[in-house]
């Protein structure tokens, strides 16, 4: 059991069998966020359950930044790659950016120009959009 109801009962079940694993919801969770008002907005939670399940699967972008409020793209090249970070919230918003091995000369691309990224952080303002470049 990974998560229960409000009456205790189980709600998301993982069951591992061989090399393969089983998550299973008792509610449709796409179906009641359907009807929730900003329903993957900054109060709500679900992000988690898609991350968790991500992660459980192994699927994780070379490239990233993990917050309920960003959204990541990367696109990697025989040269380097590059990411592509959006806040989709009100507020700024701060996070532990990752990048792959051996990833050097990291470049902001903003609309001011270019400039070095020389952090293990994201530092986004409300709505906006962070371009990072790296060489391999």
């Amino acid at each position: 059991v990974v998560a229960t109801d409000a009456f205790g009962d189980p709600a998301l079940v993982r069951f591992a069998h061989g090399r393969g694993q089983v998550v299973t919801c008792a509610y449709p969770l796409e179906l009641l966020l359907a009807d929730v008002a900003d329903g993957h907005g900054p109060a709500d939670p679900s992000w988690g359950v898609y991350a968790g399940l991500a992660e459980l699967a192994g699927v994780r972008e070379e490239a990233g930044a993990r917050h309920p409020e960003l959204t990541c793209g990367s696109l990697r090249g025989a040269r380097g790659g590059l990411l592509v970070v959006t806040n989709h919230g009100d507020a700024p918003v701060g996070a532990p950016l990752r990048l792959p091995a051996g990833a050097a000369a990291v470049t902001e691309v903003r609309a001011a120009g270019l400039r070095p990224h020389g952090g293990e952080r994201v530092e986004l303002a409300p709505h906006d959009v962070l371009v990072l470049t790296w060489d391999e």
